[in-house]
């Protein structure tokens, strides 16, 4: 009796067991996609600075240091910290380097961004080879890969290297691995957690690949028919990860604590999630599964950004991109029943395609968006190889013909039949507009020769395998991802190009909007003057549809007050930007437009401001007129670690008896600096006394009565807002305050008629009259369920 062939000799986890001939296949298939990725991305090499790109690389100031290598590793993504704490040291090194030999020309670094995706498709394409045990799936996986539009974002948008440089050492990670996977010694497990570790300062999901890692030993000892829980469990490789994880989490803990402010939290302009239900919470995640899995089968219609109201949270299990992610959740859990049934290589890219969605779909923790293309690089590897991992490894005899799988390719033929002339069109729509006549020519003319290298590679396959028709359903679908994808490209030029584009394709997008206003407040600056009522309308109209799409962005309202200002109203661009400051909101990048159109103090100007204050204060520490300045610039930080130095000296000039104070001005800034320290106590008994002191002012009324509703206190809350009312019937404030009670007291109907009163009374250019507005809008939601 012959002894049974172990399963871990079937198949290729090593140059040997390959053979020389299919090892030399592989490689060549991994050069062409290679290839391939590169030609298709060589239009980005004349691309500018787009979105993040303005802030991260452009006018980062950090950048400019030359000895910035030294402290990247422990500082923020964002040159002024985030809600998050994102920290890509690896990335802004390259960043660095950049500024350091090139200065702000973008060339060189989308050239280093396309030679870094060429890198990556070359590495995928081998890691299919190995990982599914077929040196044929490099041709499949390997071109689909180069030319999936998906990739377009994180490849044109130069920020986008964070994905790429993370998923390049993500690939190496799991290359070694399978190298070495049967004699891990301590300096191979070390190379393999150096890879990781890598992986992660590139950008945080980098990380998931320890994850991945133990997903891949689990389905490699399934396939092996070995024990899942059995000696050795590669000790080396398991003490290195852990050392990597003590190291990731001791250096996001210091950037944590150096750049999240305390009240810091993430904006629902970029991820809505954050004000959802607990319903949405839920449902939510399948409907940006079915997005994404729409986006991988199918990418048409593309969005640079997915901010309101693009892709909101939703409730709706009835949604059609929950079902669809519901569907996809089914069909990846029958795919990998049947692969850990039948023992079959796909298995581990099927468990690793779970865990790079698990981020990215805001289903475990949130994340600063709610959905991103460029998010979606890791899962495109691993769903590629799941999908090439089904397909028949042998040719299929003629006496089955498998019928499914000819319906399948015939039925992928004529779905890109259609799909390519619907993409032209919209291409030459969109287009129209470029100053370049022969940009169409251009791209037809990159599509034959990416078309040539495709099928080339179709050829060689169906030459090996026989399976010709399978073969040419995949290379159709490659060519048409191609097309897509030189069509899509263009979006990313320029940030002019960009939101002219994207407001046009999305006009439902809040964002959308608020960021083309800001681009026409640019050009405002610098245009002629027979131009700038034509550009101020359109700042206008882009600026009110963007409040009346999405309000809770701080975007439409800084246009709105540099359009004041150019029209001569002082007064209103100040109030403008006063709401903008007393509505919390992190205005450091307007900095450009608060100090080209004077609308109020910039945050360098402010810290400029506190430190001649110290040094004046220190030589005069009795003065209290300086002292109250000095606190009150303090609480202009809107940080509360600096608002506390400003309590501690308030508490100086006001003493234990506030009652003492006689001084409604001191009362009233004594109560903004207690609000700004969250001491709503205080603020109560400052009011108290204030409206004591000085019975006139209604203000103060409404503003006690608005602070105790937050604290619950509804009963004295209800008796100053009618107070209110009564001095002043036409105050819009008083009369949301009341809306604010109603609705705290849960009578919506009450709620919605008060609301609706200040709506009438709050003038058509007052800035507060877009809030009130989404206000009243989701009462009469909650009144309606």
């Amino acid at each position: 009796m012959h002894a049974k062939k172990p399963l871990n000799q079937s198949g290729p986890l090593n140059e040997a067991s390959q053979g020389p001939k299919s090892f030399w296949s592989t490689r060549v298939a991994a050069m062409v996609a290679a290839v391939v990725g590169a030609l298709l991305f060589a239009e980005s090499l004349r691309f500018g600075y787009v979105l993040d790109d303005v802030w991260i690389v452009e006018t980062d100031q950090r950048l400019q240091d030359p000895f910035y290598f030294l402290e990247v590793w422990w500082q923020p993504w964002w040159e002024w910290g985030s809600a998050k704490g994102e920290s890509r040291p690896l990335t802004s090194l390259s960043f660095w380097a950049h500024m350091q030999l090139h200065g702000p020309n973008p060339f060189w670094p989308h050239v280093v961004n396309v030679l870094l995706f060429s890198t990556l498709c070359y590495l995928v394409a081998q890691l299919a080879a190995r990982w599914l045990e077929r040196p044929w799936a490099a041709w499949p996986v390997g071109l689909l890969f180069a030319a999936h539009p998906l990739h377009v974002e994180a490849v044109t948008n130069l920020v986008g290297r964070a994905e790429t440089l993370s998923a390049i050492f993500f690939v190496l990670t799991l290359l070694a691995w399978h190298r070495w996977r049967m004699k891990i010694t301590w300096r191979r497990a070390f190379v393999i957690a150096l890879l990781v570790l890598l992986a992660g300062l590139s950008k945080e999901t980098g990380y998931l690949a320890g994850i991945v890692l133990a997903a891949a030993e689990v389905a490699q000892r399934r396939r092996e028919n070995q024990k899942i829980i059995a000696a050795p469990w590669l000790i080396p490789l398991a003490v290195c990860i852990a050392i990597v994880a003590a190291t990731a989490f001791t250096q996001r803990t210091v950037v944590v604590r150096t750049s999240v402010k305390e009240n810091s939290t993430v904006a629902p302009v970029v991820n809505p999630l954050v004000e959802a239900t607990s319903a949405e919470r839920w449902v939510t995640p399948w409907k940006l599964t079915g997005r994404a899995f729409s986006l991988l089968l199918f990418p048409y219609n593309q969005s640079p950004e997915y901010s309101p109201q693009t892709l909101m949270p939703t409730k709706r299990i009835t949604d059609p991109l929950v079902l669809l992610g519901l569907g996809a959740g089914i069909l990846w859990i029958v795919s990998v029943w049947y692969a850990w049934r039948h023992r079959l290589p796909v298995l581990g890219p099927l468990l690793a395609c779970a865990v790079a969605w698990i981020v990215p779909s805001n289903t475990v923790i949130m994340i600063g968006t709610i959905f991103g293309e460029r998010l979606l690089m890791l899962l495109s590897i691993f769903a590629a190889m799941a999908f090439v991992g089904f397909l028949p490894n042998q040719s299929p005899p003629a006496s089955s013909g498998y019928p499914v799988l000819r319906i399948a390719s015939w039925s992928v033929i004529l779905t890109m039949a259609v799909f390519v002339p619907t993409m032209l069109n919209v291409a030459s729509r969109d287009f129209s507009v470029l100053p370049d006549q022969f940009y169409m020519v251009k791209l037809l003319g990159k599509l034959v020769v990416c078309a040539v290298a495709i099928f080339a590679g179709a050829y060689f396959f169906c030459r090996r395998q026989g399976t010709y028709l399978p073969t040419m359903a995949l290379a159709t679908m490659t060519t048409a991802f191609a097309w897509t994808l030189l069509c899509y490209q263009p979006v990313w030029r320029d940030i002019n190009y960009m939101n002219n584009l994207s407001a046009a394709r999305h006009p439902e997008n809040g964002h959308f909007q608020a960021q083309l206003a800001l681009v026409l407040v640019q050009h405002l600056a610098v245009a002629h003057p027979s131009e700038r009522g034509r550009l101020m309308q359109a700042v206008q109209h882009h600026a009110e549809k963007a409040i009346a799409l999405y309000p809770a962005q701080p975007d439409p309202f800084v246009a709105l007050a540099c359009v004041w200002k150019y029209q001569g109203d002082d007064v209103k661009a100040k109030e403008y930007f006063q709401f903008l400051r007393s509505s919390g909101y992190e205005l450091d990048r307007f900095e450009q437009y608060i100090q080209h159109f004077e609308l109020g103090e910039n945050s360098r100007s402010l810290n400029r401001r506190i430190a001649d204050l110290e040094a004046r204060h220190r030589d005069n520490p009795n003065d209290q007129m300086l002292t109250r300045k000095l606190a009150l610039a303090y609480v202009a930080t809107n940080d509360r670690a600096i608002a506390e130095k400003a309590l501690a000296l308030f508490k100086k000039l006001i003493g234990t008896d506030l009652t003492s104070i006689l001084d409604p001005v001191l009362l009233d800034e004594y109560a903004k600096v207690l609000a700004g320290n969250g001491d709503g106590d205080g603020v109560i008994e400052t009011y108290r006394h204030l409206i004591h002191v000085d019975p006139t002012r209604n203000d103060i009324r409404i503003n006690l009565g608005v602070t105790l509703i937050m604290d619950g206190k509804l009963a004295e809350s209800r008796r100053w807002i009618d107070e209110s009312i009564d001095r002043q019937p036409n105050s819009f404030a008083a009369w949301n305050a009341r809306g604010l009670w109603f609705e705290q007291s849960g009578d919506f109907p009450e709620a919605i008629r008060a609301t609706e009163k200040s709506l009438m009374l709050v003038p058509a250019d007052n800035p507060r009259r877009r809030i009130i507005e989404r206000r009243l809008q989701e009462l009469r939601n909650k009144g309606s369920r």
